[in-house]
């Protein structure tokens, strides 16, 4: 596979690999581009369907901050099924808030969909951008692995300890 194969009309291997920001690409790419194969990257087209529809719902650009990667196996990042993405100019809570509202157009059913941020409860209501720490984590509900539904599907993310998912639902 080459960094600029395409899995889906707007997302290249390498930002599904490495994510969209070019200048942090180069050693991510040589670490885990071996990972994007055979189930992996079939799962890996699958979530990009997913982006390519989220991105004809928003009307702008989808930038992935994380796709694969090497963990181990306990996240479905390791199996090529979730991406982290943003919309630069939109908050976490109004991006899972636009997926929840369009989630039976999605081509793939969804096992979660998160809104992420390293900065507590009011970076969820701050917009993305390069570097500006939210994110929603969109997982499609997987093949093999991590096939069952997840028993709290939309949630938030906010806090530090990697460990406090509150549920999330519209409001």
């Amino acid at each position: 596979m080459q960094p600029t194969d395409l899995l889906s009309p707007h997302v290249a291997a390498i930002e599904f690999v490495a994510g969209s920001v070019k200048a942090k690409r180069a050693n991510k790419w040589a670490e885990r581009a071996p990972l994007l194969t055979g189930h992996a990257l079939a799962e890996a087209k699958r979530v990009c369907a997913v982006i390519e529809k989220i991105r004809e719902i928003v009307g702008r650009p989808i930038y992935l901050t994380s796709g694969i990667r090497a963990g181990g196996g306990k996240s479905q990042h390791d199996h090529g099924q979730a991406a982290d993405i943003q919309v630069w100019g939109m908050s976490p809570l109004a991006l899972i808030a636009l997926i929840h509202q369009h989630r039976e157009r999605m081509p793939h059913k969804l096992r979660e969909v998160i809104a992420e941020t390293v900065h507590g409860r009011d970076g969820l209501s701050a917009p993305m951008g390069d570097g500006a720490g939210g994110w929603v984590h969109v997982a499609i509900l997987g093949e093999k692995t991590f096939a069952h539904p997840d028993g709290k599907p939309w949630s938030t993310h906010a806090a530090s300890d990697g460990q406090s998912y509150p549920a999330w639902s519209p409001s």
